[in-house]
């Protein structure tokens, strides 16, 4: 259905977002379906919301296993191929992976199996470093507080001491600041102007847009013409329809060739056979 269409962008994104978050495919919760579906929707494809992606990629996490059990089985012919994307799928939701099937792109599925458990592995390595240097860092930020808080006690106990000892002598009063006082600007009368031909100064006067007391002008940028804006509106929707179309073309086409290679491995028996007959 159009409605469940997923391109192969998006797959690649999902099943990224599962090798790095492996708690969510224990625990699918709402705050990873938002990130997820905004990362989803920043890419070319269709545009959904969180709850339509979960649903959407529930059916096809069902179809991607399907298609290994009939690979595993190798009754159905159709279903003999998988793609580097569904591997990656099947390792993240840790099920095992048919070695009899063929994977396009690669000439041995073991290979590719083993480089893509050893990146999870090293993802899952690299997050318990992480983890490691934060919990060191609060370790050591709490030593820097309570060596704060002993040398506090320290500077107490001295002045404690030291009143203890001036009990006997003459206390100073504190001394006492004046508070700041608070510039207030009347308003003065403005001065009538004076005509050129009555000024004295042989100088020109400062223009009130050049002299230092005026406010800083700021130039505000052009708004687009709205015809400009339709235009580059048309060119971005004409490029990304163009982009949807070639995106569906490889789809079917994707399809396409594996039909034709399922038949060709239906019918290859019978060509054989009908060979061996015409040569004997």
């Amino acid at each position: 259905k159009r409605s469940q269409r997923i391109v192969r962008s998006q797959q690649y994104v999902y099943v990224t977002y599962m090798e790095e978050h492996p708690d969510f495919v224990t625990n699918e919760s709402k705050e990873h379906w938002k990130e997820l579906a905004r990362r989803l929707n920043d890419v070319n494809g269709p545009k959904k919301s969180p709850d339509e992606w979960k649903t959407t990629f529930m059916r096809w996490k069902h179809q991607v296993a399907y298609r290994a059990r009939q690979a595993a089985t190798g009754q159905s012919k159709l279903y003999k191929t998988l793609t580097q994307i569904d591997v990656r799928a099947l390792i993240a939701l840790g099920k095992e992976i048919p070695l009899n099937c063929h994977i396009i792109g690669e000439t041995d599925p073991t290979e590719l199996i083993e480089a893509h458990s050893k990146r999870r592995e090293n993802m899952k390595s690299e997050r318990k470093s992480v983890e490691s240097e934060e919990v060191q860092e609060e370790e050591e930020e709490e030593m820097v507080v309570m060596e704060e808080d002993d040398d506090q006690n320290v500077k107490l106990y001295t002045v404690e001491a030291e009143e203890e000892e001036d009990e006997g002598e003459f206390l100073e009063e504190p001394k006492r600041f004046p508070e700041p006082t608070v510039k207030t600007y009347q308003v003065t009368k403005r001065k009538a102007p004076v005509a050129e031909s009555t000024r004295i100064i042989n100088t020109a006067a400062p223009s009130r847009a050049t002299s230092p007391d005026s406010p800083e002008f700021v130039a505000q940028p052009r708004p687009l013409d709205d015809r400009q804006f339709q235009l580059k509106k048309r060119k971005v929707l004409a490029l990304e329809r163009r982009a949807m179309a070639q995106e569906r073309i490889a789809d079917a086409f994707e399809r396409i060739v594996n039909v034709l290679e399922s038949r060709f491995e239906r019918d290859m028996p019978d060509l054989l056979a009908l060979e061996r007959r015409a040569m004997a």
